[in-house]
């Protein structure tokens, strides 16, 4: 499922380039309000622990945000005094996770407090509504939401280095980035099987007697890249800071095969990864 979260600022939001960072801390803290002991366990609890979270949400959209400088290395943290976002007015953005606890702490912590503090500014929240899903068939075509991005990593053996790889960077004897696509809906979607079975189940219409875990694997799915000049895919890149690390994120439409309960997941969790940090929340229509 998807929720968007409808703001507004009482007074203007200054926020830095890079604030996914800050505006993560703000869902953790909300879903703290619905219900303290989940928000402790998602976060540092044994069971969740450097573990996919199994949700997504969105950067911050409005008509009336007005950007200040935006040269090369305003996502550093040096340079957030010169190069920051000025929200003015309506305000919103989305999050999804096929998790409806989840879902439900966030949402009723974020009424309950009636207000979102990202880092040092405040926002005033005017509602949220659950979105409806589309009609989900075994061809998707998905695109980043507005203001959104993808990232694909693949961390190097034996080092303590992470590699971005985007749509067209050569394999190399590594993973591209269609089968870091495939195999990350597969891990969310093991995922799922260990915290809520029973969605899986129903998702997937798999038998009681059968491994739920085994209704996604990779050689279901196929990428293609949308808006194609000949071989190459029609892409642009944003750089991110955070925390401490530079990120490179990515912007294509992508189509997706996969069984429907695939592409719920998709919708539901994100593409790619670091979708708990702000990346990868996605909308699209079936082929």
């Amino acid at each position: 499922m998807q929720l968007e979260v409808q703001l507004f600022p009482e007074t203007p939001v200054r926020l830095p380039f890079s604030y996914y960072d800050k505006l993560g801390a703000a869902l953790y803290s909300a879903i703290e309000q619905g219900d303290k002991p989940f928000s402790a366990d998602l976060h540092d609890g044994d069971s969740h622990k450097n573990r996919i979270k199994m949700f997504c949400f969105s950067p911050l959209n409005s008509c009336e945000m007005e950007i200040h400088g935006g040269a090369k290395g305003s996502h550093g943290r040096a340079e957030a005094e010169n190069h920051f976002l000025l929200f003015k007015g309506q305000t919103q953005f989305r999050i999804g996770s096929p998790w409806p606890e989840l879902m439900n702490w966030l949402g009723e912590g974020l009424l309950k407090t009636g207000f979102l503090r990202i880092g040092s500014q405040v926002f005033r929240v005017c509602g949220a509504k659950l979105l409806a899903p589309p009609s989900f068939s075994e061809v998707m075509n998905w695109r980043p939401i507005k203001a959104g991005s993808i990232v694909t990593s693949w961390s190097l053996p034996d080092r303590n280095e992470k590699r971005f790889i985007l749509p067209d960077t050569p394999a190399d004897g590594e993973p591209d980035c269609a089968m870091l696509l495939r195999r990350n809906l597969c891990h969310k979607w093991k995922r799922l099987c260990e915290i809520r079975p029973d969605i899986a189940r129903s998702w997937s219409r798999a038998s009681a007697e059968s491994d739920v875990k085994a209704a996604l694997s990779e050689n279901q799915l196929g990428i293609e890249w949308q808006h194609a000049e000949g071989t190459r895919p029609d892409y642009k890149t944003r750089l991110h800071q955070v925390g401490r690390t530079p990120v490179r994120s990515w912007r294509c439409d992508v189509r997706l095969s996969a069984p429907p309960y695939g592409q719920r997941l998709a919708w539901a969790c994100g593409l790619g990864d670091m979708n708990s940090r702000g990346f990868g929340l996605v909308e699209g229509e079936p082929v």
